[in-house]
């Protein structure tokens, strides 16, 4: 919703679904080169910043592009006005109230852009439907109670309903927000009260098998594929690790949905390109052994002890479970050496390698991920990996090998390595070449 051209193209796609009559969940205006991005003028308001000329003036700027009444917003800009001048009250809950204005004003604009064209829709702010979350504020959960609520007032109200993004409230009334991909969270939470599919419209034709920045000079001939289907268990683990489009909390609410027995479908496409098919995500696996994608997760910490004793493991992990501030990812034990990846280096973390005699801890590496349903069973599939697990190990080609020999994990839907950091794009690239392009017939002219 970054200007007038994509919120036309929002406002045709709506159009094209109105028979269905949808629920419309928004975000904040997006980014536009050379003008301060939205978020980052709400944050620096919540600072105690300047800010607030600007963020009126893009809106104004919209609210005129789109031909709707200049003073529409002038209601919310006064209760931001106060948020922002408002003092000794909860630091946290007056950041997520500020934090949260930018979806609240799309939300009204998109409502009065339906209601232009003959839509009788309304914007609702998130306590108004019951959308409840616990009190983490900049990263709240959305409680499932809740959704029995979502649907009821849904259901009850005659309006086209305009929902804002990312925004929660606790039971006690604070304003919160549910971190990043807070308003695909917000649909799809949305999605699994109603028993609806969930359509997230962005700037890419779906979920690509692998991060397109890592292909450039492949772009031409297509590469990365956009997935056509993924399972709830494939999407989660692509979001979790590394995926720019998915996000963990949406495939939680999918999951939650999953357990109430509502089989929560996700579609990803194209604002742009409303053609394209996009990437279905639903609940329905197939455990082939196909690998779907690959997901790299920059920045992770790698630590390697040698124990002389089996009991020197017990203690060891007892203190890595008492870690604070960084969470494990992944972990392997054998005879005489454990290896734990974290997703974040602390000085508690370090200390911790301090005290063993032998131990070394890895810092900035890449956790490595080819996802698919019943990977771990499909032997062809894992041959190519190992095989090209080898030829990245090869200390004569590449000085040094690419890949940790350990920890490497195997599940029922995933192969994981950690890479080093200057090897991580070659690691990706290859993987993708043997395992999606072997089909391919390459001409040269």
């Amino acid at each position: 919703l970054a200007d007038k051209a994509a919120w036309l193209a929002v406002l045709d796609i709506l159009e094209s679904r109105r028979e269905l009559q949808p629920l419309v969940v928004v975000s904040a205006v997006g980014k536009v080169e050379g003008r301060p991005k939205v978020t980052d003028l709400l944050q620096a308001l919540a600072d105690g910043g300047e800010g607030l000329n600007t963020l009126r003036g893009i809106h104004q700027d919209l609210l005129a592009d789109l031909e709707l009444p200049l003073d529409l917003l002038d209601e919310l800009f006064s209760q931001l006005e106060k948020a922002v001048a408002e003092r000794g009250v909860d630091r946290e809950a007056r950041q997520d109230l500020i934090m949260g204005f930018g979806e609240r004003l799309s939300s009204v604009m998109m409502a009065a852009a339906l209601g232009a064209r003959g839509w009788d829709s309304r914007a609702v702010a998130p306590e108004e439907v019951g959308l409840i979350t616990d009190d983490r504020h900049q990263d709240a959960s959305i409680l499932e109670p809740s959704l029995e609520e979502l649907a009821k007032k849904v259901i009850a109200s005659r309006n086209h309903l305009v929902v804002p993004g990312y925004v929660g409230v606790t039971r006690g009334g604070q304003a919160t927000t549910l971190g990043r991909g807070g308003s695909d969270y917000t649909a799809a939470a949305f999605g699994a009260a109603l028993k609806r599919d969930v359509e997230i419209w962005t700037d890419v034709n779906g979920v690509a098998a692998a991060n397109p920045a890592l292909f450039e000079d492949m772009r031409e001939a297509g590469h990365p594929r956009t997935i056509p289907r993924l399972s709830h268990e494939e999407a989660y683990q692509m979001a979790a690790f590394g995926s720019r489009v998915l996000y963990q909390k949406c495939l939680n609410a999918a999951r939650l949905a999953g357990r109430k027995g509502r089989h929560l479908r996700m579609i990803v496409k194209n604002t742009f390109e409303p053609d394209h098919p996009g990437t279905i995500i639903e609940s329905h696996a197939s455990p082939d052994g196909t690998p779907r994608g690959i997901t790299a997760l920059e920045g992770v910490q790698l630590l390697t002890v040698y124990l002389d004793r089996e009991d020197d493991y017990h203690d060891l992990f007892r203190q890595v479970a008492d870690l604070e501030e960084t969470h494990v990812l992944m972990a392997s034990y054998s005879t005489g050496r454990a290896s734990f990846v974290f997703d974040r280096l602390t000085p508690a973390l370090e200390e911790l390698e301090r005290q063993f005699r032998d131990a070394h801890l890895s810092r900035d590496q890449v956790l490595i991920k080819v996802v698919g349903d019943g990977l771990g069973h499909n032997h062809s599939v894992l041959g190519t990996i190992h095989q090209v697990v080898d030829q990245l190990n090869d200390p004569e080609r590449y000085g040094a090998p690419l890949l940790h020999k350990s920890p490497q994990l195997l599940t029922d839907s995933t192969f994981e390595a950690v890479a080093l950091k200057r090897g991580a794009e070659l690691v990706v690239r290859t993987l993708y070449k043997e395992l999606f392009c072997q089909g391919e017939l390459n001409v040269g002219l």
